[in-house]
C-alpha cells in the first residue's frame, strides 16, 4: 500500500548520514574517486582515438568509411541509390602526372564532386575546385615543384599519363590551392573539371580499363553509413542488395575495424580497465557496508516502530543516492580535468598532424556516470538486505562483531576456547580477522588490485627499451637515406643521389670510424612449380572482387626487394626476428647464403622457401643457400618500409651483391663514429647530406628524443593511474580499520575491564595488521606476480620499442608501504580510543 512517505524515508536517510559525517564523506570521496578515475581514463582514451583516427585518416585520404572502387558511371549511380548509405562522394580517375620537375614525388589527377574536400582535409588556402574545363586545383608543395606561383589563374602545364600508355599534355588555370604534405593521402592529388573529364577522357571505356589495369575514367564511390561498426560487412550486404561485384576499400583509420581483426591484442587492456572497475566498486561497496553496519542498531529500533523491511531498502537506497550526488559531480568535474591537462602533454610528444583532438564525447560522462551509479546501487543492495532481514532484538544488541568468544553468528552461543595460559595476543588477533571474513576478503581484494595495477604499469614503463627502438630506425649515430615515396610508387625511380663516391667521402669525413651501406634493387622472380602450388589455394579462396593473388599467378612473377649488408647491420637482427633457421654471422658473409622474409599473402604471411632451399635468382645473380626465414617487419630500418603482396625481401651480403648486381644503388649509408667523436662525426655528414636532395638526414639522438617524450608522457600517465588506484586501495583498507576499530569499542572496553592494558591492545592491533599484510603478500605472489607477467608481457610484446623484462619490485614495495600505514592507522585508532575509559565506553555500547 503506498503511503506517501518517500519524502519521510529520505529525510530520515539523509539525518543518518548526518550523525556519521566521516564514513559518508568516505563514501562520497570513494564515489569521487572511481568517477575522477573514469572519467579521466575515457577522456584520455576517447581524445587519443579520435586524435589517432584522425591522423590515421589524413593519411589514407579520407574520413569516408569505405568506398567502391573501379566502378562504371552506372553502377555508382546504382549503388549510391542503397538506403543505408547516408552520403557519398563520387570521383573519376583521370591519370598520374609525370612532369620532370615532379621527381620522385607522386600526383593523382582526378575529379571529384563538392563533397570530396570536406571529407578529405583539403581545406583551401584560395579558390576551389574548378567550374572551367581548363581549371585545375593543385596541393601548395606540387606547385613547388613546378615554379608555379600561389595565384589564382596561374597557368600549369601537365604531362598526365593515361590508358594505353598515352600522355595528355594540358595547360591549365589554377582555380584553388591548398595546403600540401606529400606523404599524406589527398595532399597528393590534382583536381580538374568534370567538363574536361567528359571531353578528353570520352574514348575511355571505363570497364576496358579496369580489365588492363590502368583504371583511367573509372568511378570511385566514397561512401558514408550511419556509424562504423562492421563497415566491411555493410560494403557487402550492399553489393548483394544492387547484384554489384566491384572492388571495395574499408577506411583502415576507425578504430572499429582493427578492434574487429585483433581483438586479442586489447586483451590486456581490458583487464586493465576491469582492474580500475573492480578497484572501485571494492572500495565503495567495503565503505557502504561498514556505514550499515554502524547503524544497524538503529535500523532494528526503526524496526520496532513499525517501519517495513521494504522502507528500510529505500532508506538505505536513498543514501546511496543522496551520496551519488554528492560524489558523482566533483568525480567528472576533477576526471575531465585531469585527462584535458594531460592531452596536451601527448601532442608536445607526437608528430600527429593537426595536433591532438579534445573529445567532450557525452560517452565520456555517461560511463562514468553510470558505473558509479551501478557500483553504489550494488553496493548498497547487500547491506540493504541485511538491514531488512535482521530481527529488531538482534539489531538493538549488535555490537558490530559478528562471532567470537562466546557469540556466533546472529548471537547465537559460539565456541569458547579454553587455555591454561590466557589468551596469546597473536592468536587473538587472528580471530579477530576470520570473525569478519568478508570484510577482510574485500579489503584483501581491493588492496591486490591496487598492487597488481600498479605492478602491471610499472612493469610496462620499465620495458621500454631506447636501445630497441632506436635499432628498429637506425643502426649507428647517423643516417643518410633515399626518402620513402610517397603513395606506395615503385622504389627503382629514386633519385640515386647516395653513390659510391659520396660513401666514400662519409668515410673519409673527420670523426668517421665506419660506414655501413645498404644496397638495394628489385626484380622480379619467374614463380617455380613450388611457389605455383603454394599460391593456388590461395588464390582459390580469395575475394573475386579482389583477385590479387590471382592476378599475381596470371602475370607468372614474383616482385622481389634484394637488400646488400654491410656487417654493421648484422647485429640487428633479433632471435624473434626469425621464422625458421638461424642467423650466423660468419657463414653468411660468405657469400654462399641469403636470408629471406615471409610472403605478404592477403590476410595472412607464409614462405615459398625454407632453411637448406636454394634461391636461384638468375645466371649473373647466382644462387643462394637459404640460411633463415625472417618476419616481414625484421630490418625495417634496412628496408624501404614498402611491402608488395605475394614478393618478399632477400638480404644478402654488401659485397655479394655488389659483385652480382652491377646495377644496384646505394638505399642508405649509416655512420658509425670514434668515441668521443660522434659531434664531429655528425657535423661532418650533415655537411655532406645537405647537397643530396631526395635523402633523409637524422642522427640517433634525434631518434632517441622523440623516444625520450613518449617515454615521459608514459611514465606521467601510468604513475597517475597506478597512484589514483593505490590510493583507492590505502582509503579502502583506512576505513575498514578504523570503522572496525570504532565497532569493536565494546569489545575492546570488555578486554581492557579484565586487564588489558593500552600496550597490548596496541600490540593485538599490530598482530592484526601484521597478519593482513602477510595475507596481501601471499596474495601478490600466487595472484599478482603471474597477473603481472602476463598483462604486462601481453602489453609489451604488441610494441615495437618494447623488451619485456619482469619487474616485481613494486609488488614488494606495495607490502611494505601497506605495513607503515596499517602501523600507522593502528596507533591512531588506539591512540583516539584512550582518550576515553572502559567504563565510558561499556556505557556507551548499553
Amino acid at each position: 500500500m503506498k503511503n506517501g512517505q518517500r519524502r519521510t524515508l529520505y529525510r530520515v536517510a539523509f539525518r543518518s548520514l548526518k550523525t556519521g559525517r566521516m564514513q559518508s564523506g568516505f563514501v562520497a570521496a570513494a564515489i569521487a574517486l572511481t568517477a575522477l578515475l573514469l572519467t579521466a581514463v575515457l577522456t584520455l582514451a576517447i581524445s587519443l582515438n579520435k586524435t589517432m583516427e584522425r591522423t590515421s585518416m589524413m593519411t589514407a585520404g579520407s574520413d569516408f568509411h569505405g568506398s567502391f572502387k573501379y566502378l562504371t558511371p552506372d553502377e555508382a549511380d546504382r549503388l549510391s541509390r542503397h538506403p543505408s548509405i547516408i552520403e557519398f562522394s563520387k570521383a573519376i580517375a583521370v591519370g598520374s602526372a609525370s612532369n620532370p620537375a615532379l621527381g620522385t614525388s607522386s600526383l593523382e589527377v582526378d575529379w571529384a564532386d563538392g563533397k570530396a574536400p570536406k571529407h578529405s582535409f583539403v581545406d583551401f588556402l584560395e579558390g576551389g575546385l574548378p567550374k572551367a574545363e581548363d581549371g585545375i586545383a593543385m596541393p601548395s608543395w606540387s606547385l613547388d615543384l613546378l615554379g608555379v606561383p600561389h595565384r589564382l589563374g596561374a597557368e600549369v602545364k601537365l604531362y598526365i599519363g593515361v590508358a594505353d600508355s598515352r600522355t595528355l599534355t594540358r595547360t591549365f588555370r589554377l582555380s584553388g590551392y591548398f595546403e600540401g604534405n606529400p606523404n599524406l593521402g589527398m595532399s597528393g592529388i590534382a583536381y580538374v573539371s568534370k567538363a574536361f573529364v567528359d571531353r578528353e577522357l570520352k574514348d575511355f571505356d571505363p570497364a576496358r580499363t579496369r580489365l588492363n589495369g590502368t583504371y583511367t575514367n573509372t568511378t570511385r564511390l566514397d561512401v558514408m553509413f550511419n556509424n562504423s561498426l562492421r563497415i566491411e560487412s555493410k560494403l557487402k550486404r550492399v553489393m548483394a542488395d544492387t547484384g554489384i561485384q566491384a572492388e571495395y576499400g574499408v577506411n583502415w583509420a576507425y578504430t572499429s575495424v582493427s578492434l574487429g581483426d585483433n581483438r586479442n591484442d586489447w586483451l590486456p587492456y581490458a583487464v586493465l580497465f576491469l582492474i580500475i572497475m573492480l578497484s572501485g566498486y571494492l572500495l565503495i561497496a567495503n565503505i557502504f557496508y561498514m556505514t550499515v553496519s554502524r547503524d544497524i542498531r538503529f535500523y532494528g529500533l526503526l524496526k520496532t516502530i513499525g517501519t517495513t523491511p521494504r522502507q528500510l531498502r529505500r532508506i538505505i537506497s536513498a543514501q546511496a543516492h543522496l551520496l551519488f550526488a554528492a560524489g558523482l559531480p566533483a568525480g567528472l568535474v576533477l576526471g575531465y580535468g585531469a585527462g584535458v591537462l594531460l592531452l596536451p602533454m601527448l601532442g608536445s610528444y607526437t608528430d600527429m598532424p593537426g595536433g591532438t583532438v579534445r573529445s567532450a564525447s557525452p560517452a565520456i560522462f555517461a560511463g562514468a556516470a553510470l558505473f558509479a551509479y551501478v557500483t553504489v546501487r550494488i553496493a548498497a543492495g547487500r547491506p540493504g538486505r541485511i538491514a531488512a532481514a535482521i530481527a529488531p532484538v538482534e539489531a538493538v544488541k549488535y555490537a558490530g562483531v559478528s562471532g567470537g568468544a562466546g557469540q556466533g553468528k546472529r548471537g547465537k552461543p559460539g565456541r569458547t576456547r579454553a587455555s591454561q595460559r590466557g589468551g596469546r595476543l597473536p592468536q587473538m588477533a587472528l580471530r579477530g580477522l576470520l570473525r569478519s571474513r568478508r570484510r577482510l576478503a574485500m579489503m584483501a581484494a581491493s588492496l591486490t588490485l591496487a598492487l597488481i595495477l600498479f605492478g602491471t604499469l610499472v612493469s610496462v614503463i620499465g620495458s621500454l627499451d631506447v636501445n630497441q627502438y632506436l635499432n628498429a630506425f637506425i643502426t649507428g649515430d647517423a643516417q643518410v637515406k633515399e626518402q620513402t615515396l610517397a603513395g606506395g610508387m615503385a622504389v627503382q625511380e629514386r633519385s640515386g643521389t647516395i653513390t659510391d663516391g659520396v660513401v666514400a667521402e662519409l668515410a673519409a669525413a673527420p670523426g668517421v670510424a665506419r660506414v655501413d651501406r645498404v644496397l638495394f634493387r628489385e626484380m622480379n622472380l619467374k614463380i617455380g612449380e613450388r611457389a605455383r602450388r603454394f599460391l593456388e589455394p590461395l588464390a582459390a579462396a580469395e575475394d573475386p572482387a579482389r583477385p590479387a593473388l590471382t592476378q599475381t599467378l596470371k602475370h607468372g612473377f614474383l616482385p622481389l626487394q634484394i637488400y646488400g649488408l654491410d656487417p654493421g647491420w648484422y647485429d640487428v637482427l633479433r632471435r624473434n626476428d626469425i621464422v625458421e633457421g638461424a642467423f650466423d654471422a660468419k657463414r653468411f658473409a660468405t657469400g654462399r647464403y641469403a636470408l629471406i622474409s615471409q610472403s605478404l599473402l592477403g590476410d595472412t604471411e607464409g614462405s615459398y622457401l625454407h632453411p637448406g632451399d636454394t634461391l636461384s635468382l638468375g645466371d649473373k645473380q647466382g644462387s643462394y643457400e637459404v640460411m633463415a626465414v625472417l618476419n616481414t617487419d625484421a630490418l625495417y630500418a634496412a628496408g624501404t618500409r614498402f611491402f608488395t603482396l605475394a614478393g618478399f625481401s632477400v638480404y644478402l651480403p654488401a659485397e655479394t651483391m655488389a659483385a652480382h648486381f652491377p646495377d644496384r644503388s646505394i638505399l642508405s649509408a649509416t655512420v658509425q663514429a670514434n668515441p668521443g667523436e660522434i659531434a664531429e662525426a655528425v657535423r661532418s655528414m650533415s655537411a655532406i647530406a645537405g647537397s643530396l636532395p631526395g635523402t633523409e638526414f637524422k642522427t640517433r639522438a634525434d631518434y632517441r628524443a622523440e623516444m625520450q617524450g613518449y617515454i615521459n608522457l608514459l611514465r606521467v600517465l601510468g604513475y597517475s593511474l597506478g597512484g589514483v588506484v593505490a590510493l583507492v586501495g590505502l582509503l579502502n583498507y583506512i576505513t575498514t580499520a578504523l570503522a572496525g576499530m570504532h565497532s569493536r569499542r565494546k569489545e575492546f572496553a570488555v578486554l581492557e575491564s579484565i586487564g588489558m592494558t593500552n600496550a597490548q591492545l596496541r600490540r593485538l592491533l599490530i598482530y592484526e595488521g601484521l597478519f593482513t599484510t602477510l595475507l596481501i603478500a601471499l596474495l601478490a605472489g600466487l595472484i599478482g606476480v603471474p597477473v603481472v607477467i602476463l598483462t604486462a608481457s601481453g602489453i609489451a610484446g604488441q610494441m615495437a620499442f618494447m623488451f619485456y623484462r619482469p619487474i616485481l619490485w613494486p609488488l614488494a614495495a606495495g607490502v611494505a608501504l601497506f605495513a607503515l600505514v596499517s602501523w600507522a592507522v593502528t596507533w591512531t585508532g588506539t591512540r583516539s580510543q584512550s582518550r576515553s575509559s572502559a567504563v565510558e565506553r561499556l556505557l556507551e555500547a548499553e
